[in-house]
């Protein structure tokens, strides 16, 4: 707190021309005090002349630091007198039933309606000797935009006391006190209410005056241009699925960024769905804060791991781009078939397919198809094998990366011949796979040699014929069938006839070879031999074929006399 006798009236030589100013402001608050303050029945000790005092200050001031926003109360006014356009106006005004003075006055020309600041100024009308007593001052804003450096200045005659203001003053020098305000917003009043006493009977006459700086300030924006973009993705994908990419583009800067456009650039072995390499967007313009969702449709071409990159950038210079990974993979359907080599006519027939995954994805909605070969009939299958149409067929669903699968179906050959079994995999994101066996169906081997004589007994001298007949009764062909007949002394060949032309060699009749005989069919042959001694006559015929590893031999008896 200030000592006493901060402000002290004491004039010196260069402020005496405002004695008189003083002296001349004082009888005229008199004459208004007489005239205007009769009806509140008070009598004025001290007299406001808001208008500039040159003061001598006497003693040391607090400085302020506190600002507060005044919210000036409604109160009892009666007018005193007004500026006429210029100048000061006052006012008597009642707070809680005690008369105080209110003088007002607006800078810097005076002219309440041109200027852009108003000071109030509010004083008790009287005071009593060495009673605490304080007035405030209003400096309040009249125009809708901050001004700046707005300075209070204030001076009291020698016969006040200053205990304190609120808030405290910037300086005190000289008997005047300056509160640097500084900045006021729009229509915002600051309080500056100073509190003290008086030692002595008289007059206390406080002045103030305050200035500001009209500033025009234009504010220029700086802004900060920056661009985010975040792609997602599948990190695995089968090569016959879509990969499906999301693009998030977002300003995330302060200015509005304009032009914006995004590329997502494949890599090798993906396509976007537009069929080339890549995709373009124009997103045109973003403001701070705004987004823009992009999607992207790409194809795999091939299997592996594809970084694929997408990029934004736009009219400011600045850009972004982020990445995604996916890896590709596929099923690759491989199958083998197998099958005995022979089996007769009317023996079952086993055929066995596998099929292996050798891809990096399961193959789904895997089947295996196994053609019924002409010549063969279906007697079922495993796995759940079904004949559907002429293909025995087997669901298998879904057979995962490096695995296998073995079905088997049974079938009976029904002529001989080589039969061919084609078995073929498929699968939903595969390749088909296919493969090829066969199983020869052979016969067995069954011939029947049959030979008779046409008469018995024969008279020597006369002639018998032997009937020789080859019967297939196996279900195999018989191919290179020789027939050797074989006379005894007592015959004598003749000639000979059948499937075969044949020829004597001394008592042997060597039929040529016959190539072939289907099973179930019949070859013959006839000899016509001369009896030519008396006896019991074997006559012998033997049989040779590819198909049978030991000779067939027959004999027929004759009785000779």
């Amino acid at each position: 707190m200030a000592s006493a006798s901060i402000w002290a009236w004491g004039v010196p030589s260069k402020a005496r021309n405002l004695e008189g100013e003083i002296h001349r402001s004082n009888e005229m608050m008199k004459q208004l005090r007489n005239k205007s303050l009769k009806s509140v029945g008070v009598s004025v000790l001290g007299v406001l002349v808001l208008s500039g005092c040159a003061q001598q200050q006497n003693a040391d001031y607090t400085p302020a630091t506190a600002r507060t926003q005044t919210a000036l109360e409604p109160v009892q006014s009666v007018p005193m007198t007004t500026g006429a356009g210029f100048g000061p106006s006052h006012t008597t005004v009642d707070y809680g039933g005690v008369p105080h003075i209110k003088g007002s006055m607006s800078f810097p020309t005076g002219f309440r309606g041109h200027d852009g600041l108003l000071l109030e100024k509010t004083v008790p009308a009287e005071v009593m000797v060495g009673q605490t007593f304080n007035y405030h001052y209003d400096v309040i804003n009249l125009t809708p935009y901050p001004i700046h450096q707005v300075v209070l200045k204030d001076r009291v005659t020698g016969n006040f006391t200053a205990d304190s203001s609120a808030p405290e003053a910037s300086s005190v020098s000289n008997g005047l006190a300056v509160w640097e305000i500084g900045e006021l917003g729009p229509r915002e009043a600051e309080r500056i209410t100073v509190t003290g006493k008086a030692a002595e009977e008289g007059t206390i006459t406080t002045c103030g005056w305050a200035t500001y700086s009209p500033i025009q300030c234009e504010p220029i924006r700086v802004v900060q241009a920056d661009l985010e973009l975040i792609k997602t993705g599948p990190s695995v994908v089968v090569i016959c699925d879509p990969i499906p990419y999301t693009i998030t583009v977002r300003n995330t800067g302060s200015s509005v960024l304009t032009n914006v456009r995004v590329t997502d650039t494949m890599d090798s072995g993906l396509r976007a769905s537009t069929g080339g390499s890549s995709a373009t967007f124009d997103v045109g313009t973003l403001r701070p804060g705004e987004n823009r969702q992009l999607s992207v449709i790409a194809t795999a071409t091939s299997t592996g791991e594809f970084t694929n990159v997408a990029k934004a950038m736009s009219s400011q210079g600045v850009e972004a781009e982020d990445s995604v990974t996916t890896v590709v993979t596929a099923p690759a359907l491989s199958i083998t078939c197998s099958t005995p080599k022979e089996r007769f006519i009317g023996q079952q027939i086993e055929i066995c397919a596998t099929v292996t995954n050798s891809g990096s994805a399961a193959s789904e909605g895997t089947v295996v198809e196994v053609a019924v070969p002409a010549g063969a009939s279906f007697r079922g299958a495993n796995v759940s094998g079904q004949l559907v149409g002429n293909k025995v067929v087997w669901n298998l669903g879904s057979l995962a990366a490096k695995g296998s699968k073995e079905v088997c179906a049974n079938f009976v050959g029904m002529e001989l011949g080589t039969l061919v079994f084609n078995a073929v995999a498929n699968g939903d994101c595969a390749d088909p796979a296919s493969s090829t066996c066969t199983a020869e169906v052979s016969g067995v081997p069954a011939v029947l040699l049959e030979v008779i004589d046409i008469k018995d007994p024969i008279e020597v001298g006369t002639n018998e014929t032997y009937e020789i007949t080859v019967t297939n009764q196996g279900s195999a062909q018989d191919t290179n069938i020789v027939i050797t007949c074989t006379l005894e002394d007592s015959q004598e060949y003749v000639n000979s006839s059948g499937a075969t032309s044949g020829s004597a060699n001394g008592q042997k009749v060597i039929f040529a070879p016959l190539a072939s005989l289907a099973p179930g069919a019949k070859a013959k042959w006839s000899v016509v031999i001369k009896a030519v001694k008396v006896g019991d006559v074997r006559f012998s015929v033997q049989m040779d074929t590819d198909e049978i590893e030991r000779s067939v031999n027959e004999t027929e008896s004759t009785n000779q006399y």
